[in-house]
């Protein structure tokens, strides 16, 4: 029971519903009949914001749920060491996953093309089924998304605060669910980026900066606070930023520079990272996304002395060199141009 091929063979799509129908009788409970079986086959949903094209990254993530299913599934009988196996697959699967990811480049630009361009992703044509749980993502015959795209004044990298009307002025609610799906399928990898070796862990988190997730973050702080859907997104996206800024501080001021000098070298109003989390912190009535602003604001400008125990931590050790003339560039532009929402109401 502690042979990781074995596991990776019951786990075939071949045998892995007969594994389920033999693991529904526990003779503890001869009485009592778990329905596993029909649990998968009417209850669970493989559903993707973003087509996974390798085959063989799909078969493990199908793989990694169906381990997850027999580590939660109540068993007498189950050792400590078996338990240790299941947790050992899983994690080999993930790393697996996230270096897919980190080299996978339409993944990538998918994302971008969905939240930071504002374009619809093309359908992609139906993979070959893999696994009874499989569903078709979309139904034939289902009318063609409109397209949303960004107004053109809209600079590149930052996406419309006007992020729930399309074109004609009317709510394009399939394309902003699909995009809210994909916040939270940032969520996830950054979920599974934790539980991996520290190296791996902050290489992922300094390349999804550098490629532009904090721009779909951005979009996610915009949602409206006063749709529950809304709130979750932001939730959602808070709990992705200040992941983000405890792995790659340095790496997310520097891209809110690049905002910055963008707006200025155009004359716009200054729409960045930093000044929509001073204003939102301002203007929000509700308490939950003050306190996710506020926490995102204080790690995004609090400075480690160079003895304290923080300035130490392991994950210094594989961050990003800090640049000083751009840390002292970030907040001369917070002391200048974004403060002053925080102190206007004791002026």
């Amino acid at each position: 029971m502690n042979d990781h091929g074995m596991y990776r063979h019951v786990l075939d799509d071949e045998l892995f519903m007969g594994v389920m129908g033999i693991l529904k009788y526990d003779p503890e409970f001869p009485n009592h009949k778990a329905n596993y079986r029909q649990y998968i086959r009417e209850s669970t949903l493989f559903y993707e914001p973003i087509a996974v094209h390798n085959l063989a990254i799909r078969r493990k993530i199908h793989q990694t749920y169906r381990l997850v299913l027999e580590r939660r599934r109540p068993s007498s009988g189950a050792r400590r060491s078996t338990f240790s196996v299941l947790n050992s697959c899983i994690i080999f699967n993930q790393v697996d996953g996230i270096s897919h990811i980190q080299n996978d480049e339409t993944f990538l630009r998918d994302i971008a093309r969905l939240l930071v361009e504002g374009e619809p992703i093309p359908p992609l044509p139906p993979p070959p089924p893999l696994l009874d749980i499989d569903r078709p993502e979309s139904v034939e015959g289902a009318p063609p998304k409109k397209p949303n795209r960004v107004p053109s004044h809209t600079p590149p990298g930052v996406v419309s605060l006007d992020h729930h009307e399309d074109e004609a002025g009317r709510a394009d609610t399939a394309l902003l669910q699909r995009r809210r799906e994909v916040i939270v399928l940032i969520q996830q990898l950054c979920v599974m980026g934790k539980v991996v070796q520290l190296p791996s862990r902050m290489q992922l988190f300094k390349m999804l900066v550098d490629r532009g997730i904090l721009h779909a973050l951005h979009w996610a702080l915009t949602n409206p606070e006063d749709e529950p859907s809304g709130l979750q997104t932001i939730a959602i996206a808070g709990e992705v930023l200040m992941t983000l800024l405890d792995h790659d501080v340095n790496g997310v001021r520097e891209q809110v520079l690049r905002q910055c000098e963008y707006f200025a070298s155009r004359g716009e109003p200054d729409l960045s990272l930093l000044s929509l989390l001073c204003n939102r912190l301002v203007r929000s009535t509700d308490l939950a996304v003050q306190t996710l602003h506020c926490d995102a604001l204080r790690a995004l400008l609090e400075m480690p002395n160079e003895g304290s125990q923080e300035a130490i931590i392991p994950t210094t050790l594989f961050s990003r060199m800090r640049d000083e003339g751009k840390t002292e560039k970030f907040f001369d532009y917070f002391y200048q141009s974004c403060i002053r929402p925080l102190v206007e109401p004791i002026m």
